[in-house]
């Protein structure tokens, strides 16, 4: 029978045991309550544990500053949100850790996968947590409290003297069910602009560039409908009313269900806006014109390329023609914001299938475009398809620095590979999605046809604040060649108008720049009317 430990006696052991949850800082971002952090801490304080959850992202604090609050908490633990973005990150908090005596285990998705690497080289961490972590991180501190052996606890890697050892993996809770909400009391909430829920983990695809199905042991599992309800509800009544968002990995890969909970958000008049990622199939027309009519008003596909084979390649199981059914539907149902999100550079990719890419990109018109270079990530087969073709340096290590950096303002990080090939490098790629999202831009400027054009302007734009001078003539020679295809006078003259307001209402950085380069392609003879 499996063992939930949820609402049982604490063991005398745990009752003075105090932890510290740290959600690193990296983006800098007030973007969403850490879900993965709240979840542990409901099940730790179910349990006895006096837990605090310190999200470091959310409030800005430097590591100086997270130093200074860890040691006035003094817990016995800190545990660390690790993801392959802001490791680096989390390495920093568990050397802060360790000066004031605290014993640090990590946890999440990037330390899932590289225990061994982690423990073997970075000697500030004590234990790493593998997969879902409430369960094996309460039997881990029972462990040490009681000072039984850890090799008897599922789900931890440990050392054992210089030895690394890696324990089998925990079985998944049966039911979402079981856990407790998440201790959204811990959290930092007026800081975030939003409210989030999920109401599933795992999912039903097998991307090759995404770690979930590994993560997840290839099991989709569900929160109820009711359960996910009732966790808006108390969102709602506690913390005041703010737009929802859906962190499932895909809402509607079960129909009935996302029927069920449109229908309960509808008929008990949440009247609140919520956003989800979708995949283009299974979709139908009734189900977006409920989720819709339930307050979703921005829905985003992930199709990540535009070649039938490399969608094969990269295992995404959909169409062109699913692709462009979905668009359609969700056209016609009306969402306030469609996006769609493309990847640059997947194996076996060429110069010809990016440009089907940005082709059916300008195709489907959505509201909100993303590009971005195809990053390499553990627990991925991506990552071992580019370790067998060499892609990685032979002394590369997760742990080190100095590999890569991010070239692509704001969407690649720095010391994540980039799936680089001699046909298409790394630079080339981040100068591809570049053009990608300036000929997207100009394209809908010099080209403007329905209202969602004028949307796309003023939610995508450019898509990243081109703020290095390299970018100026990436730029320059899009708004050349869109304005130049553009034969309709009356269409070029709305667009000048459409770019002034744009410039009105664009980011500082952008606005510089778009006035630089008009100035300067308006100071060049020979310019294209």
């Amino acid at each position: 029978m499996y063992e939930l430990n949820f609402l049982i006696k604490a063991p005398h052991s745990l009752k003075n045991m105090k932890i510290t949850l740290v959600n690193p800082p990296s983006l800098m971002q007030k973007y969403e309550p850490p879900l993965g952090l709240a979840s542990l801490g409901a099940y730790l304080l179910a349990n006895g544990i006096e837990t605090k959850i310190l999200d470091a992202e959310a409030l800005g604090f430097p590591h100086d500053k997270i130093y200074e609050v860890l040691k006035q908490q003094a817990p016995d633990f800190v545990g660390v949100s690790m993801f392959t973005y802001n490791r680096f990150s989390a390495f920093k908090i568990a050397e802060a850790a360790k000066k004031i005596g605290a014993r640090v285990v990590v946890g999440g998705p990037h330390a899932s996968f590289t225990p061994t690497e982690i423990l073997t080289d970075i000697a500030n961490i004590d234990y790493v947590v593998m997969g879902e972590g409430e369960v094996s991180l309460l039997h881990l501190l029972r462990a040490v409290a009681d000072n039984t052996p850890l090799a008897e606890v599922a789900g931890v890697a440990f050392r054992d003297g210089n030895k690394v050892v890696v324990n089998k993996s925990r079985s998944l809770v049966p039911t979402l069910d079981d856990l407790p909400d998440p201790a959204w009391q811990l959290l930092p909430m007026d800081e975030y602009p939003f409210h989030a829920v999920m109401g599933s983990r795992g999912c039903p695809s097998c991307c090759i560039f995404c770690a979930s199905p590994f993560l997840w042991h290839r099991r989709l599992r569900f929160l109820s409908a009711d359960r996910f309800i009732n966790q808006i509800k108390q969102l709602l009544k506690t913390y005041g009313k703010k737009p929802v968002h859906v962190k499932d990995d895909t809402f509607t890969c079960n129909i009935n269900r996302a029927t069920r909970i449109c229908e309960r958000i509808i008929s008990e008049k949440f009247n609140i806006e919520w956003d989800c990622l979708a995949r283009v199939h299974p979709i139908d027309e009734e189900l977006l014109k409920l989720i819709k009519r339930s307050g979703c008003d921005k829905i985003r596909f992930g199709v990540e390329a535009g070649n039938e084979k490399i969608l094969k390649t990269i295992e995404k199981n959909i169409t062109k023609d699913k692709i462009r059914q979905a668009l359609d539907i969700s056209k016609k149902v009306n969402f306030k914001s469609i996006g769609t999100l493309f990847m640059v550079g997947h194996p076996g990719e060429t110069t010809r299938e990016l440009e089907e890419t940005l082709q059916l990109s300008l195709e489907l018109r959505a509201d909100h475009v993303g590009f971005a270079p195809t990053m390499i990530f553990p627990g991925t087969t991506l990552y071992e398809i580019a370790k067998k073709q060499h892609i990685l340096p032979q002394d590369f290590s997760w742990n080190k620095q100095g590999y890569y950096k991010a070239g692509f303002e704001n969407i690649t990080n720095d010391d994540i590979p980039l799936f680089s090939t001699e046909t298409l490098p790394a630079r080339v790629l981040e100068k591809t999605a570049k053009q990608f999202y300036v000929q997207s831009f100009f394209t809908r400027v010099f080209d403007c046809s329905s209202v969602r054009d004028i949307r796309y302007l003023f939610e995508t734009g450019l898509g990243v604040a081109f703020s290095k001078e390299e970018n100026k003539e990436i730029i320059l020679a899009a708004f050349k060649s869109k304005l130049k295809q553009q034969p309709r006078l009356y269409k070029k003259l709305w667009g000048f108008v459409l770019l002034f307001i744009y410039l009105l209402k664009a980011p500082n950085v952008q606005k510089t720049h778009l006035f630089s380069f008009i100035r300067n392609f308006a100071a060049k003879p020979g310019k294209p009317n």
